[in-house]
Order: structure tokens, then C-alpha cells, then sequence
């Protein structure tokens, strides 16, 4: 592969020029795009005043695959998202998730999609970049994440017994085109009866003051169940896969082509 001189500078000031010019390593088109992912998360990183090395990584990347960027720090998102098996690099997006007033739930998840992937677009100008959010509804009330113990017993007491709408915004953003397709994705919890005791119980055992609506329906969560309805159980975990699939096809990134 021919290396422009400008990129082997880059290259030698990252530490990378031994392994791109490995043999071995250049051997296969996902071993390249996860070491230009890794160059680029350097440079965001360091503050790097890197435009005009962005503009060689993209030459170098052209003809491999476009860049995917998840504007989270989620774990959670982030672990559903590996599962697809594409090379990707995660963003903090520094955005206010204060709802609007009288703003419904459902144009404040799709909102706030667009908004993360939006606000780390300048970092990513040849990308394709996830935003997510997610509400938990009872009643026409948004239930956000409790952050703490209390807030969060006072939820699942809200939830005992009832019905919970977990809504997921999704955002596609490519950031050559400028077009961003959303989608929000409904997912309906029916809670059992619960007892203070086993509310207290719970939230000492999974602490789930990150989840919204106080629910972790991948680990200990799942006794709190009485039934399940929606589409894609991955959207409870905050990130719904099937519908993110979907638009990455429309997109022309197909999740179950060879990527070497």
C-alpha cells in the first residue's frame, strides 16, 4: 500500500509505522481500519490540530470501509454495539439532555439521538455516527436515570404493578451527506407486584442508578418482569441493534459481508 509521506510523519508521531508496515498486519482490510480508527481516536484525544491529517486517514480509508462512531460512553451501548463485529471508535458528546417544556417523551429521545451524534460531527467529517437515548414512560411520565438510591426505590414503586413504555431514540447521522435518519423504538415492560422488601433488595444487589427507569433487564432486572412486548429487547439495553442494522444497510454497510 502507498503511504504518502505527510501520513508516515503522522504515522511516526503516533507510534503506529512499525505495525502499518507490517506485512502481516496489512494482511487483511480489518486490521487496517482498526489501526486508522485508532489514529484517529489518538488525535482527538491529544487535541491534536489534525484536519489535514483527517484528510489523509480518509485517503487511506477510502477504499476500506467509512468510519463508524458511537457518540457515547456507554459500556452498555458499547457492548451491544461489538456485537455486530465492525471496527468502530466511541465520543463523548458534551450536549444539555434537559427536556423542553411540555416537550413528550418521544420528540425528547429522537432529539437528544440527533443531538449526540450531531455535536461530535466536526470531529468526524467522513463518517457514519450513532446517537442513542432512552426514556421510561409511566402514564405520560418520563422516567429518566435515578442516579441514586432513593430516586431509584421510588420508580420501581411507581412501576410495581404496571405497564412501562421504555422508548429508544436512534440516530444515524452521516457526516459527508449531511443526512440523518431517525427512528425511536417502543419496548413494554410489565412490571410484577412488588414489595418494599424486594425493591430494596434489588437495587442492593444491581445498583442500576445508570438504567433508566431503575431497570436492568440484562442482569437482575429480569426478576422485576412479569411480561415483555417490542421488536428488539436490545433497545431495553439502550441500543436497539435490529433497527440500527437497518438503517447501516440503507447506509451500504452490510453487517454480514467478509470484512477481509
Amino acid at each position: 500500500m502507498y503511504v504518502e509521506e505527510p501520513f508516515t510523519s503522522l504515522l511516526n508521531t503516533t507510534g503506529a509505522s512499525k505495525v502499518w508496515h507490517s506485512e502481516r498486519f496489512l494482511s487483511t482490510h480489518k486490521a487496517r481500519i482498526n489501526l486508522l480508527l485508532l489514529l484517529q481516536s489518538h488525535l482527538v484525544k491529544k487535541k491534536v490540530e489534525y484536519n489535514g491529517y483527517w484528510k489523509l486517514i480518509c485517503q487511506q480509508s477510502n477504499n476500506i470501509m467509512t468510519t463508524l462512531v458511537l457518540a457515547s460512553t456507554s459500556p452498555y451501548r458499547k457492548t451491544l454495539l461489538e456485537r455486530l463485529h465492525l471496527p468502530f471508535v466511541t465520543a463523548a458528546p458534551d450536549i444539555d439532555e434537559t427536556a423542553h417544556s411540555n416537550e413528550p417523551a418521544e420528540a425528547l429521545v429522537t432529539r437528544l439521538a440527533e443531538s449526540k451524534a450531531r455535536a461530535i460531527a466536526d470531529q468526524y467529517p467522513d463518517a457514519l455516527i450513532i446517537g442513542s437515548d432512552q426514556v421510561a414512560v409511566i402514564d405520560g411520565s418520563i422516567l429518566g436515570k435515578p442516579g441514586n438510591h432513593e430516586t431509584a426505590a421510588q420508580q420501581l414503586r411507581n412501576a410495581s404493578g404496571r405497564q412501562v413504555t421504555f422508548l429508544t431514540g436512534l440516530c444515524l447521522f452521516n457526516t459527508q451527506t449531511q443526512q440523518a435518519h431517525i427512528s425511536l423504538v417502543p419496548f413494554i415492560v410489565e412490571f410484577r407486584e412488588l414489595q418494599e422488601a424486594q425493591i430494596q433488595f434489588y437495587l442492593t444487589q444491581e445498583k442500576p442508578y445508570d438504567c433508566a427507569g431503575s431497570f436492568k433487564s440484562e442482569g437482575f432486572g429480569i426478576s422485576l418482569c412479569k411480561s415483555m412486548k417490542g421488536d428488539d429487547p436490545n433497545s431495553l439495553i439502550g441500543l436497539p441493534l435490529i433497527e440500527l442494522i437497518r438503517l447501516l444497510t440503507n447506509e451500504g454497510v452490510d453487517v454480514l459481508s467478509s470484512k477481509d
